[in-house]
């Protein structure tokens, strides 16, 4: 999946595998909205998208089945960034407001997705435009920038068990 913005929003495409019939690997159309989607990502198992849109006139993230047809469901109440996967599938991690880290409990029951209530994991932290998740969830490794000119930084986030980050 990949993000464009050649329409005054961003919408996401889809890059086929590219070992198929001839013409078969050609991009084309996830998400095509009046509306910015970014930051896709898929689900583990590929059944379901997450991403961020500006829809509900903020940034939130939302999930929707791939490839379709389906609505778009909400996962962030108050606004969110950056969705990322667990990766078994059964939560996800995004920013909130203020670089909070959140996260939902998420479970797939007879093809529909049920989401948990998002809950913080922890306060802000020093991030910058990237991270990713341990493949259990107990930890993030995130880049950030260093004090040094044109200089990043990774930095491991452990999660312990009350979400507390060290």
């Amino acid at each position: 999946m990949f993000e464009t913005t050649e329409n005054p929003g961003a919408d996401i495409w889809v890059l086929p595998k590219p070992h198929g019939a001839p013409g078969a690997s050609k991009p084309y159309p996830f998400l095509r909205t009046q509306f910015a989607q970014l930051e896709p990502q898929f689900s583990p198992d590929g059944k379901w998208v997450a991403y961020q849109s500006s829809e509900s006139g903020r940034w939130d993230v939302y999930a929707r089945p791939f490839p379709g047809p389906g609505p778009a469901q909400q996962v962030s109440m108050n606004g969110g960034t950056r969705p990322r996967w667990r990766r078994d599938g059964h939560e996800m991690f995004y920013y909130g407001s203020g670089n909070i880290v959140m996260a939902a409990n998420m479970a797939e029951r007879g093809g529909a997705l049920h989401i948990g209530k998002p809950h913080r994991l922890f306060g802000a932290v020093p991030i910058d435009s990237w991270y990713d998740v341990s493949a259990v969830g107990s930890g993030f490794w995130s880049g950030f920038r260093s004090s040094r000119p044109n200089s990043r930084r990774l930095r491991w986030f452990r999660i312990n068990q009350s979400g507390a980050a060290r």
